[in-house]
């Protein structure tokens, strides 16, 4: 979306590791990306949350970058971060026979990166 171009670009000069974003329907990961969704090992992890939602619903056609989409399980997601790594951890909901995942994508460091002032 061009209205929130500026703070993704800002986030992506900044060296921004991850991107946490509210949807009541669905859960999306996508890998690391520039602000105009072209892969990037050093750009932010976007994740799209929403497994708690009224009524969860199929999450339509993947987008560029896609790497785990869901639909149709309610759950939490728990992130833990530090200074070299994140951890992700899901709890899905039990009662429909599908368990928790964990990942461990590494932080990067870009070099050249703005300065914070």
């Amino acid at each position: 979306m061009a209205a929130v171009k500026p703070l993704w670009d800002a986030l992506y000069a900044y060296n921004a590791d991850v991107v946490v974003n509210a949807n009541s329907t669905v859960y999306e990961r996508f890998a690391p990306q520039s602000p105009t969704a072209v892969a990037d090992p050093l750009g932010i992890r976007e994740f799209i949350v929403g497994t708690g939602g009224s009524g969860l619903q199929n999450p339509g056609d993947p987008r560029a970058n896609s790497e785990v989409r869901n639909g149709t399980t309610y759950g939490i997601i728990k992130f833990v971060l530090d200074t070299a790594e994140l951890r992700v951890g899901i709890r899905a909901d039990r009662r429909l026979g599908i368990h928790g995942r964990q990942g461990q994508p590494r932080c990067h460091t870009r070099i050249g990166s703005l300065p914070l002032t």
